[in-house]
């Protein structure tokens, strides 16, 4: 495919941007082709060719058939003007810190509502889900994103403030290529090693501290490189620059542009946005990467505002360890950082943990967004909203099985729970009898 031209196939300033998109018409006409590069195909006769483009959509030259552009992406049905999502699309992209939806709102004189959810949508098509893990050697670290708080535990114990993972390319002979960013339960290794393997290609170099969430990862096909940064003479952003200037940057970003206004639950989506501004910040033209969003734009579903309102979780943020038959994708719910689920989970082959959440929302969210077979609950909980996550499951994903694991003093009996919808309670059992039990569920149901 040729490269596109500028000026031509995307506007260089905005003075062009208002000549080439003057209408929705013209909206349409240009989203198509990226749509259809090599031509509209016809879903009646299957003829490729270019469409006449009508106020009712597309019309096929040959067999007058109508279809709507944009049915099937992520401005299906859209009330919005193409022109205010174009607009918008170039006012975030060309603008080196991108833009507030308060910002955004005055800017287009549109509602908070309708510029936050363009937003929103913006970050979603974001994420390629065909894009490639990091490689060659990485700088792998973890930074806390939440300000100053109060009391608590300090560094990576913090309970109030969220955990981001970050991981840097490094190149040679010097500078940084592509970066990704990953909100974590926490930075313990049962959950830092399912992200690294998210993230980061096998065979590569991961340079990191002498952390001990770290210390699993080379049995998955990683050269792990550490430096103990404890009474090292060089400072933690000497040693390892790459993750200490995203952080660095991402935390400028969070507070500048959004005022630190960003609650926990939509933090990896502005995080998705930070990423793809960083590793397109080469680009010889700013109205290239504008070019490049409405091209996800299009290639992305439809996601409705409800979806949106909780934080999202593409599909394709889900594990990518390899699906092979019979593998049951879970997400294990804990509110404990000392639980041992996580850590068994990922040891046993049987399963593929793809998600860690604390409570119903964020289990619930996950179990549909990552594509759970099992939700797999610890019920040694320090409060009482068991049965709500099993009734949050079983109601938004009745195909999502959940099972409990209740310990000594557990906050519900497994009468409630099997009435809230759980498949299986079990009791006091150690945690590799309880995930042979479970994978005989799922033989059992397979059977039948």
């Amino acid at each position: 495919m040729p490269r596109p031209v500028a000026g031509v196939d995307y506007p260089r300033s905005h003075a062009e941007l208002l000549a080439m998109f003057p209408d929705d018409r013209a909206c349409v006409g240009y989203l198509s082709r990226l749509r259809w590069p090599g031509g509209f195909v016809c879903e009646r006769c299957g003829v490729i060719d270019d469409a006449w483009v009508t106020a009712q959509g597309l019309r096929c030259r040959h067999c007058r058939a109508h279809r709507r552009p944009l049915a099937g992406t992520i401005l299906d049905a859209t009330k919005t003007p193409l022109t205010t999502w174009v607009t918008a699309a170039w006012l975030v992209t060309t603008g080196k810190n991108g833009m507030s939806a308060k910002t955004l709102e005055r800017t287009l004189g549109v509602s908070y509502h309708t510029a936050w959810a363009i937003l929103q949508r913006f970050r979603v098509a974001m994420v390629r889900s065909e894009r490639p893990r990091l490689s060659g050697n990485v700088e792998i670290d973890e930074t806390l994103v939440g300000g100053v708080s109060r009391g608590g535990k300090p560094g990576r114990g913090s309970e109030t403030r969220a955990v981001v993972v970050v991981a840097v390319e490094l190149l040679s002979p010097k500078g940084f290529g592509r970066c990704r960013l990953r909100v974590s339960p926490s930075a313990a290794e049962a959950d830092l090693t399912p992200v690294v393997r998210d993230l980061v290609a096998p065979g590569s170099v991961l340079l990191t501290d002498a952390w001990l969430g770290y210390d699993r990862v080379e049995q998955h096909g990683y050269t792990r490189v550490a430096t103990n940064l404890r009474g090292n003479p060089e400072a933690a952003h000497v040693v390892h620059p790459g993750v200490h200037r995203v952080a660095s940057l991402l935390k400028r970003w969070l507070l500048g542009t959004h005022q630190g206004a960003v609650r926990e639950d939509h933090l990896q989506a502005y995080c998705e946005e930070f990423t793809f501004r960083f590793n397109r910040r080469h680009a010889a033209h700013r109205g290239l990467v504008f070019r490049r969003l409405l091209e996800q734009l299009v290639t992305t579903g439809p996601v409705r505002f409800d979806e949106l309102t909780f934080g999202y979780w593409p599909p394709d943020l889900a594990t990518q360890r390899p699906s092979e038959p019979g593998v049951i994708r879970t997400v294990v719910v804990a509110d404990r950082p000392a639980s041992k689920l996580p850590r068994h989970v990922d040891n046993d082959a049987r399963f593929s943990r793809i998600g860690r959440a604390a409570d119903a929302d964020a289990a619930h969210r996950q179990a549909r967004g990552l594509g759970a077979h099992l939700v797999l609950v610890d019920g040694e909980r320090e409060d009482d909203d068991l049965i709500r996550i099993v009734t949050e499951v079983h109601t938004n994903h009745p195909d999502c099985r959940v099972v409990v694991h209740l310990g000594l003093h557990p906050p519900a009996t497994p009468e409630q729970l099997r009435e809230a919808g759980a498949a299986l309670v079990v009791k006091k059992r150690g945690p590799q009898n309880l995930l042979n039990t479970t994978a005989e569920l799922f033989q059992d149901r397979a059977g039948a």
